[in-house]
């Protein structure tokens, strides 16, 4: 997975969970932060 799709999978996350716009990309950028910090495939869960 790459830092592309861990945004869309965090933001499409937040959406249905029905954050607001900029909870929506805070959660897309935390998801894109921890995969390019992953030098493999699976990337740790974020924290809540």
């Amino acid at each position: 997975m790459g830092a592309g799709d861990a945004f869309a999978a965090g933001y499409l996350a937040a959406l249905i969970e029905g954050s607001d716009a900029a909870a929506r990309l805070a959660a897309g950028h935390a998801r894109a932060h921890l995969v390019l910090q992953s030098p493999s495939d699976f990337a740790p869960e974020p924290p809540r």
